[in-house]
């Protein structure tokens, strides 16, 4: 009874914020098809889906995540978030979504451009997140230190796992 109380609040909270935000959907199957408002058009990729909210200028975007499997490309991280935004999974569990660096690149970059922006993070896994002495710390998710002070980041239900750096 507990459990399914907990489920039909977390729901009512998710519809709610729902009606005062643009949601972005992200699916490993989405047809890609900009500006990936439902699952059909959902874009493939966490960047096209952040760059996508970071266009419109939603400060209250829903980049909501379906089950699989996120990877990036080149040497960039996985996904680059400079705006207000919440990236989250659609089940809440950590086990469904994993954004994964492959032990090549950095997993999630945090690099809040304006004052008072707040990103959050809910029910994701962060795993084989990878930077060099170059890049610094924070091979899963680095939070920019010198530009975090603008806003806030909020971490709930996720699992950071096997990330590294190497030595200088």
């Amino acid at each position: 009874m507990k459990k399914c109380f907990a489920c039909l609040v977390g729901l009512v909270a998710f519809i709610v914020t729902s009606l005062h935000a643009d949601i972005y959907h992200v699916s490993p199957n989405g047809g890609g098809k900009y500006p990936y408002r439902n699952w059909k058009d959902a874009a493939v990729t966490l960047q096209d889906a952040v760059d996508a909210a970071v266009k419109v200028g939603d400060d209250e975007a829903i980049v909501l995540v379906r089950k699989g499997v996120y990877k990036g490309t080149g040497v960039g991280p996985v996904v680059k978030i400079i705006r207000s935004l919440t990236l989250k999974s659609e089940s809440a569990d950590p086990a469904d979504v994993i954004v994964d660096g492959e032990g090549k690149r950095r997993c999630i970059l945090v690099t809040l451009e304006e004052k008072g922006a707040k990103v959050s993070f809910e029910g994701i896994t962060i795993k084989n997140g990878f930077t060099d002495a170059t890049n610094g710390y924070g091979a899963g998710i680095y939070i920019d230190h010198t530009k975090v002070n603008a806003g806030e980041v909020t971490i709930q239900r996720c699992v950071i796992s096997d990330s590294s750096k190497t030595s200088p």
